[in-house]
């Protein structure tokens, strides 16, 4: 499933994140927790930042942490529901963030993860419903419009898809996995030209993004770019 955050990150561990540096960041947030034990925010960093780097178990323990002094904390059901959605744990991971969004109904972060996870586990129509949601509550909330037009291009309602993902595109332009999005239904709608350009515009905003490159290389390969078509998938 994909996981969306809210956290309010110090500019220094921001781009230790941003560069891939997880393990440094986690050494300054650990030194600045030696004087503050309880910061919340300093916590869901550094939760955060352990679910970046695939530890699950290290995760659990920093959201418990935070919710054995405030069980209401709505970060730490957030973030505990997602550790325990990548712990495959689903049941336990919706009831948290269902409990969340009890207690703060328009928190978007929620809606969205729930959606995701809903999504994930083929509750496809609740999905829809929590993004929908998501976007009434923040109408920029780009990563929902991502998700609505994912599910309605599986479900082969391309119009719609392509509305919903022109829309998140208008909303933030520099999205890459937006615009591989909009590329994909545009291919399957068999608007080669426009989804190449697309594309393009994908691989350069998300060059790490697989999509991006695999709706490059269908475009490539439908105008017989074979050579091009290889190397988008290298």
């Amino acid at each position: 499933m994909t996981i969306y955050y809210s956290v309010q990150w110090a500019p220094e561990i921001l781009h230790l994140f941003s560069s891939g540096e997880i393990n440094s960041a986690i050494k300054i947030i650990d030194k600045k927790l030696s004087k503050n034990p309880t910061s919340e925010s300093l916590l869901c960093q550094k939760g955060v930042l352990l679910q970046t780097s695939g530890d699950v178990a290290g995760s659990l323990a920093i959201f418990d942490r935070i919710l054995s002094c405030n069980p209401d904390s709505i970060p730490g059901l957030i973030g505990k529901g997602v550790s325990l959605a990548n712990a495959h744990q689903h049941e336990d991971a919706i009831i948290l963030l269902k409990k969340a969004l009890i207690l703060s109904p328009a928190d978007d972060t929620a809606l969205m993860n729930l959606g995701s996870l809903m999504a994930a586990i083929g509750q496809k129509k609740e999905a829809l419903s929590l993004f929908e949601q998501a976007i009434q509550e923040r109408p920029d909330a780009t990563d929902a419009y991502i998700g609505k037009a994912r599910i309605l291009f599986e479900r082969r309602d391309l119009t719609k898809a392509l509305e919903y993902a022109e829309i998140g595109i208008l909303k933030r332009k520099d999205n890459g996995e937006m615009w591989a999005v909009h590329a994909e239904i545009l291919f399957e709608m068999q608007q080669i030209g426009e989804s190449l350009a697309s594309a393009i515009i994908a691989t350069q905003l998300a060059p790490d993004l697989p999509s991006s490159w695999n709706v490059m290389a269908l475009n490539r390969y439908h105008l017989k770019e074979y050579e091009e078509a290889i190397s988008a998938v290298k």
